[in-house]
């Protein structure tokens, strides 16, 4: 038995038009730069760039194919409407086609660990699944992200249909096994509920005592009170609670309300 996938088939998915190389050209009148380079570094790069976005993408191959390290598309939605400048009510089949074309020489254009973007509503997201599967492989599918565009207490949603609050970005890369996404750390701000500092952990949790964090801080900073600390450091008397939350994090803590039957499931676990 012959090995077979799985894909989505549209009337004339066979008929794929045939792009002859192009080259971009500058309009000089409408290019602006800086009036001058700063460093030998500068590099003068940004194009925008007017036309057919298909003969465009052809272009771009011969200098950026497989150099690109991150794509955004926000094509038509396809929801039937018509809007000044554009139809955004094609025929389903016509659509697929032109977007299949475009994520094909999409693909072409990223680096292996390079990601693409896709922004849709729901009136052809999922279509527009099945054929990046196609394109990029299913392997390589990394997220849908949902992103809330309508407010469902907006006059909107006084409609008398189902009402819609999202769009999507379908997240793939080129290659996942070159790990493109990577997480990125971002430094939150001290957490002001934990403003309480256990005096001597030795002791039997039962006779444990506690003091505010900032009357310590203040304390031992040599002031009378948080108020004349505050007044006299200003905001640095808040980055000298954070160094001392961090060296004496093993005493700094915060405290939650908890009753009816939740306190007694976690009795064991609050003794521990």
């Amino acid at each position: 038995m012959a090995k077979t996938k799985l894909e989505l088939t549209w009337i004339g998915k066979e008929n794929r038009p045939k792009l002859e190389p192009r080259i971009l050209v500058e309009d000089t009148a409408k290019s602006h730069h800086a009036p001058f380079r700063t460093g030998k570094n500068d590099i003068f790069d940004n194009q925008l760039i007017f036309g057919d976005n298909l003969l465009a993408l052809k272009a771009l191959e011969q200098e950026f194919s497989g150099k690109i390290k991150c794509i955004y598309i926000d094509p038509p939605f396809n929801t039937g409407a018509a809007f000044e400048h554009y139809d955004d009510g094609v025929e389903h089949s016509v659509w697929l086609s032109l977007m299949r074309e475009r994520f094909d020489r999409l693909r072409g254009l990223l680096a292996n660990d390079g990601l693409i973007f896709v922004h849709l509503d729901d009136s052809e997201v999922a279509y527009a699944k099945v054929v990046l599967d196609e394109v990029f492989g299913r392997f390589n599918y990394c997220n849908t992200i949902c992103m809330t565009t309508n407010d469902p207490s907006g006059f909107k949603a006084t409609g008398a249909t189902i009402f819609s609050t999202a769009n999507y970005l379908l997240v793939y890369a080129k290659d996942k096994t070159a790990k493109p996404l990577k997480k990125v750390s971002i430094q939150k701000p001290y957490d002001s509920a934990y403003k309480k500092v256990l005096v001597d952990r030795s002791k039997p949790y039962a006779k444990w005592e506690w003091e505010n964090i900032s009357d310590i801080v203040a304390r031992d900073l040599n002031f009378e009170s948080v108020k004349a600390a505050r007044r006299e450091l200003g905001d640095s008397f808040n980055g000298e609670i954070v160094q001392f939350a961090i060296k004496n994090a093993d005493r700094v803590f915060r405290t939650a309300a908890i009753g009816g039957g939740a306190a007694k499931k976690r009795e064991a676990t609050i003794k521990k």
